[in-house]
């Protein structure tokens, strides 16, 4: 029955019913806090933010808070891998050999050139419009749908990580729909032979490609990836674990 209880509870109950009365809680009527400090485990993301306001907290928790060290993710990989010494195209090459065996296809590299840079294109825009910072996303942050910089307000932190994993996932669905575009659902090997050509098409690019010009090359490798190995899983052919 504390007072500053009770006054808290009734300022809830107004927030609470906000959307419906319009009525809105001050919050400089707030009881004045007991303990004018948080634990460290709750402190902002932002590096500016007042130490003093913050206490070491003693829970398994602050503990626990302690312990994360982010690291400084590294500069992007130079393209010196190459097709014949990357280990998925050795392990998938004979099986999907296997499975184009006696069947004639023909590669067209122009028609996913013209698919990557549409792909690459609106990539590089999402990473600019969801970036909370001037410097725009790292294709790593795209690919893992996080967003490593640091921001005050995590509310809107969720948010904009939501709104770009939307994005990225229509830009996924699209790509997919571009590589096997006029491909019915029976026509698995073909869809299988352009994942592959795709697939190493982006490995082929990355190899040679400058390190400014890599961004996009490793995600589009993704997609034609998960791609070949749907047509493989559908064909019975999926390499063991």
């Amino acid at each position: 029955m504390d007072q500053a209880c009770l006054k808290l509870a009734e300022m809830h109950s107004q927030a609470v019913d906000y959307p419906k009365n319009g009525n809105k809680v001050n919050i400089w009527d707030m009881p004045r806090q007991l303990i004018p400090f948080k634990p460290d485990w709750s402190e902002q993301e932002q590096p500016n933010s007042q130490k003093t306001d913050y206490y070491e907290s003693s829970r398994a928790l602050g503990y626990m808070y302690r312990n994360i060290k982010l690291e400084e993710l590294p500069d992007s990989p130079s393209g010196a891998e190459t097709v014949s010494s990357n280990p998925i195209s050795r392990t998938l090459h004979p099986i999907v050999q296997r499975q184009l065996r006696g069947q004639l296809y023909l590669s067209d590299r122009d028609r996913i050139d013209s698919v990557y840079e549409g792909y690459r294109e609106e990539l590089t825009y999402i990473s600019t419009t969801f970036s909370l910072s001037n410097a725009p996303l790292r294709e790593e942050e795209l690919v893992a749908g996080t967003i490593l910089a640091n921001c005050s307000n995590e509310r809107y932190k969720k948010d904009r990580v939501y709104a770009m994993k939307e994005s990225l996932s229509f830009l996924v669905k699209g790509t997919k729909d571009e590589l096997i575009g006029g491909l019915d659902e029976a026509a698995i090997k073909e869809k299988l032979a352009r994942g592959w050509d795709a697939w190493n098409y982006s490995t082929e690019k990355a190899s040679t490609a400058e390190p400014e010009k890599l961004f996009g090359l490793r995600s589009f490798g993704f997609i034609a990836l998960g791609l070949l190995l749907d047509c493989l899983e559908k064909l019975g052919s999926l390499p063991p674990l």
